[in-house]
Formats: structure tokens, C-alpha cells, sequence
């Protein structure tokens, strides 16, 4: 009986890098990569991913080669370096041509260890290489309470639940998402984006930048996110740039300390409102899938987002049969699946799931899908650094 090889896993180390940008590598490498690589300390590693534009690097380079002077290495940098034994990979970077280089350098890898095999001088000298450490994967960074808490205490339901269905559906319209996702709609059609009236503080969106001035504090929208908004107390408007108190607000958009993401904001809003829940309409036994990787290491984490996510990029699974495969509460797909609904990820098999009403015009809806993915196309395609 044949047994399946067991899958070879290359270990990897940095130098030169922030933590936030070694955090992405590991998303990255467990997500799209599949497992293929891993991050490990410098004495352990097979290769080496060498950030050229960090302070000092120079000299950081020099001491790293005393102590490798043959260690296969990926050195990434704004501007194209000529290095020997190096394989070079400019900024900024896309996901596709990060693994590309990985593979030269795995291959430069394996080429070094078929010469040590074939001069058993030099092979002697060679360390046998250390196994992977073993370290535990935590579900959740150290606000892990917090993050449990995001995903509320709905309790798993069977399907032939009548009572306990009817408890895990919530209408986003009657919430501030449904407010945010009108206020979407109206900005595609206007420049200069819009403006959300009747709010603690006013909301500016500017999609085209994928930006949003909203300086409300979060533990405070957060609050409004649990509670009915009143619409009739709700205006959404285009931004008028004429208007001298617009125009202001207009120019606060400018300033990037002052705005954040909308596509973060999206995620977040949904997944305050949802805790949990599902929107309604939504059909527990329908297969779905993710269209695209999402950013993982600048949205809100999820217990167990990560591994959904890999779950859903491979091959369709309901949400149902995805928390029965990965042995968690229903809750915490629920969550995940709100997140990735408000920012248009979702596919069911040859059919894109909409985030407009079918009443609405086909063409805007179309309009909408492409500019989110326009959005989160530029930042789920690179590695931020």
C-alpha cells in the first residue's frame, strides 16, 4: 500500500524586519502558502529573507554573511540590488512574486545540498539540519477575551430548529452597517464621496481612495453598532466641496492621521453588528467560497479566521459543515462570515454573492462588486512593508 510523501516544509528566517511585516509573512506562508514555508529563528533556518532598506543594513549585511556565507537568501528592497548568491525581490510586493522568488531560492537551496552530497568533504562539515521547533499556534493574540466576546454567545442550532434559526438572523438595514452600506452606494456615483448626517460626528467616504473620516471613538461605535439607528434622524448626502463646512470636511479626508481604511471599517462595523449572527437570508447549506485571500493582519481577527479562511479558499464547504470540520461553535463562522460578506469575498460555485438587493439596478451592483475588489485587490495582493 503506497503512503503519501510526507510534505516538505522549508524553513525561513528575516533579517531586517519589522515585526508587523513578519506577522504578514507568516499569514502569508500559512495561508496562500499553504504550509510550504515556515518562520523560524536564524539558527535554524534553510534560508534567510533579508530586508535591505532597514537601518543599518549594510552592516547588518556584513555580519550575516560572516556568520552564512552561503545561507540561500531573498533580499527584498525598493531599489534593485546586485548581490552575489542572492536572489532580489523589489518592493512593493505581490504575493505572486514572492512565492516565485521563494522558489529560487529553494532551489538554490536544494542545489547546495546535492554538492555537499556529492563531495563528502564539505558534506562533513555540514550540520544536520535542526528539526522545525514546535510551537503552538495561539487562537488568538492577548486580547483574546475581547475578541471572544466579538463573536457573541449565540448557541449552535440544528437545522430542524425552528426557535433556535430564528435567533441567529439580525437585518443589518435597521443597524448603522445597513447605513454604511447605503452611504457606499450613494458615494460610487459621486466624486468627491459623501457625506452621514446625524451621527455623533459626521462620516466622510471616499471610496476611489478607500477612505473614511469617521472620528467617532471606537468603544463608542461600537456601542452604536448593537442598537436600532432611528433613520429618520439618518441623512446621507453627496459632499458638496462648495459648501464652506463640507469643504472642510472634504479636506480632513486629506489627511491620513485624521482617516482610516473603509474596508477595515466595513469589517469592523459588520462584525460589531453581527456578533455572531448571520444577515438574513442567508442559507446555512449553501457551499461557499472565498474570491480572494483576505488581509488578515489589518482587519479585526476572529477566532479561528485564519483557519476558515483556509478552509474556504481551497473548495466550497457550508457554514454548517465548516464548523463541523474545524470542531468550533457555529458563532465563530458566523462571524467570519459577516466580515467577508460586507467586503464582497464570498462566491458560491460560477456565481458571485451580491451585497445589493436584486430589486436594485443589475448594473450597479456590478459597479459595486468591481470597485471592492479594486479596493481590496491593492491590499490583499501585497505584503505590506
Amino acid at each position: 500500500m503506497s503512503t503519501q510523501p510526507t510534505k516538505r516544509v522549508i524553513r525561513i528566517a528575516t533579517l531586517g524586519i519589522e515585526d508587523r511585516t513578519r506577522r504578514t509573512l507568516d499569514v502569508v506562508f500559512k495561508g496562500p502558502g499553504e504550509g510550504a514555508y515556515t518562520l523560524v529563528e536564524e539558527g535554524l533556518a534553510e534560508a534567510v529573507i533579508f530586508d535591505f532598506d532597514c537601518v543599518n543594513a549594510a552592516t547588518l549585511w556584513e555580519a550575516y554573511r560572516k556568520r552564512h556565507p552561503k545561507l540561500p537568501t531573498l533580499v527584498m528592497s525598493i531599489n534593485h540590488k546586485e548581490i552575489a548568491e542572492t536572489v532580489f525581490l523589489r518592493k512593493p510586493i505581490q504575493i505572486s512574486s514572492l512565492f516565485q522568488a521563494l522558489t529560487e531560492v529553494k532551489a538554490k537551496m536544494e542545489m547546495q545540498q546535492e554538492v555537499a552530497m556529492d563531495n563528502p568533504v564539505s558534506h562533513a562539515k555540514l550540520p544536520a539540519p535542526a528539526p522545525p521547533p514546535v510551537r503552538p499556534v495561539p487562537m488568538l493574540n492577548k486580547q483574546s477575551e475581547e475578541l471572544e466576546r466579538l463573536c457573541g454567545s449565540v448557541a449552535d442550532v440544528h437545522l430542524h430548529d425552528t426557535q433556535g434559526l430564528a435567533r441567529i438572523y439580525y437585518n443589518p438595514h435597521n443597524y448603522f452597517q445597513g447605513v454604511l452600506e447605503r452611504a457606499l452606494q450613494m458615494a460610487l456615483a459621486h466624486e468627491h464621496g459623501v457625506l452621514i448626517s446625524g451621527m455623533p460626528e459626521p462620516i466622510v467616504l471616499i471610496p476611489k481612495n478607500n477612505r473614511i473620516l469617521c472620528e467617532i471613538p471606537d468603544h463608542q461605535l461600537k456601542a452604536l453598532c448593537l442598537v436600532p439607528v432611528q433613520q429618520r434622524l439618518i441623512t446621507i448626502s453627496p459632499l458638496n466641496i462648495a459648501d464652506p463646512k463640507t469643504q472642510t470636511l472634504y479636506q480632513a479626508t486629506q489627511n491620513l492621521q485624521r482617516c482610516q481604511p473603509l474596508d477595515q471599517m466595513i469589517w469592523k462595523v459588520a462584525l460589531w453588528t453581527a456578533r455572531g449572527h448571520l444577515p438574513e437570508g442567508t442559507d446555512l447549506q449553501q457551499v461557499i467560497q472565498i474570491s480572494r485571500w483576505p488581509n488578515l493582519t489589518r482587519l479585526l481577527l476572529t477566532p479561528y479566521s485564519l483557519q476558515i479562511a483556509s478552509l474556504w479558499h481551497k473548495r466550497p464547504y457550508s457554514l454548517l459543515e465548516t464548523a463541523k470540520l474545524l470542531d468550533i461553535p457555529q458563532r465563530y463562522v458566523f462571524t467570519f462570515y459577516s466580515g467577508v460578506s460586507a467586503l464582497q469575498l464570498l462566491k458560491i460555485p460560477s456565481t458571485e454573492i451580491p451585497l445589493l438587493t436584486p430589486k436594485q439596478d443589475i448594473k450597479q451592483q456590478a459597479f459595486f462588486h468591481r470597485l471592492l475588489s479594486k479596493i481590496w485587490g491593492k491590499t490583499a495582493s501585497r505584503v505590506t512593508t
